[in-house]
């Protein structure tokens, strides 16, 4: 796996008449978010940046619990994996997105 910056990020804005918001953990600056829309979707798209090690790691420790599943209880884990497979496929898929194993 491709090693991100450790969370947590914070955001942070700067910048005079909230020109853009910085993402920052406590060591470093992570990216800038640069205000081309409104406000409020420079916020909601930083906060999203900022949330990521932390729905990365929510979706590694579900996608671990499902692995443990299915060594443990195997009818359970297919009971599972029928009813959620569309939301496991794309959590999987998420996960390898944020580790850089896929191009899209």
């Amino acid at each position: 796996m491709k090693e991100h910056t450790p969370g947590p990020w914070d955001e942070m804005v700067i910048g005079r008449d909230n020109q853009f918001i910085e993402i920052e953990n406590k060591d470093q600056s992570i990216c800038t978010v640069l205000n081309f829309d409104t406000d409020e979707n420079m916020f909601a798209n930083a906060c999203l940046i900022a949330a990521a090690p932390d729905l990365l790691a929510a979706c590694e420790a579900i996608d671990a619990e499902l692995m443990h599943l299915e060594a443990s209880d195997l009818a359970l884990f297919y009971q599972i994996e029928d009813e959620m497979a569309d939301v496991i496929i794309k959590m999987r898929q998420a996960i390898a997105k944020a580790r850089g194993e896929t191009s899209t």
